[in-house]
């Protein structure tokens, strides 16, 4: 004969217990995907929450070595930038002097200055499908090395130039850096020799003998390099390279007004 009592229900603590679990852990994964999302789109597109990665050298004495895999936070960014303007205070040049309003200037010079004078006569020769396949992967490939030195300089706070990434790079021995110093004063100065002499042959076309002019005019191009590299600071380089940018504008607008007004290009 069955028993028809009715039997008092246990409280379901076990169940309970593990929806909330199950909800805890839910909510970690939603947490956990959009911080790797967040941190996918800082690492194509910059911004906070970006993985840093691991460093290749040692950290330097009081600069926190945080573990691979970590994003780098407001806190050790102000710890890594009073070391670095302890250890200039008491030197005649300190590097640690950019603002943001300088910083902006100086990377208005060196993106929008001899580069875009090359568009015309690009698309001239590629066409508009060349010119904006060859735009569009230039493109990608200033992004990458941009966030890649980002990237560099977040994990290694401590460098000041490329030469100190170069450095770095070659052992953190001397010589590595007196190498990529030599490498990227001949590679700005022959670029901006042949440029400045090419200029200059354009608009002394009248004169005769052009193999002369032009050793004339890339020594001249020469020594105006030297001095305007004579600054030793950005903040100090930044007001020659707001007037490049300026520059820069007059020329793009000036080579838009000749291109409208002459029938063809010169050659």
């Amino acid at each position: 004969m069955s028993d028809s009592r009715p039997r008092s229900r246990a409280p379901s603590y076990a169940t309970a217990g593990s929806i909330s679990q199950d909800s805890k852990k839910a909510r970690n994964s939603s947490i956990r995907s959009r911080f790797v999302l967040s941190s996918r789109c800082a690492a194509t597109f910059g911004g906070p929450n970006v993985d840093i990665g691991p460093r290749i050298s040692a950290a330097p004495v009081g600069l926190p070595d945080l573990p691979p895999g970590t994003t780098k936070s407001d806190g050790e960014n102000a710890v890594a930038q009073r070391l670095q303007e302890n250890d200039e205070s008491g030197s005649g040049i300190k590097y640690r002097s950019c603002c943001w309003p300088k910083t902006a200037a100086l990377l208005f010079a060196e993106y929008i200055g001899l580069a875009i004078m090359c568009f015309p006569a690009a698309y001239s020769q590629m066409g508009w499908f060349g010119g904006l396949l060859a735009t569009v992967l230039n493109a990608a490939l200033y992004q990458y090395t941009s966030l890649t030195l980002w990237e560099f300089c977040l994990r290694h706070p401590e460098v000041r130039d490329v030469c100190d990434i170069g450095r770095m790079i070659l052992g953190g021995e001397a010589w590595g850096w007196w190498v990529t110093a030599v490498m990227f004063v001949a590679n700005n100065t022959g670029l901006h020799v042949i440029v400045g002499s090419q200029y200059l042959n354009t608009a002394a076309a009248s004169w005769s003998t052009p193999l002369c002019r032009t050793v004339l005019f890339s020594g001249i191009v020469s020594v105006i390099c030297c001095i305007t590299s004579l600054p030793r600071t950005f903040s100090k380089l930044s007001h020659l390279a707001t007037l490049s940018a300026f520059f820069t504008l007059v020329s793009v607008i000036l080579a838009t007004v000749f291109m409208a007004i002459q029938a063809h290009p010169a050659n």
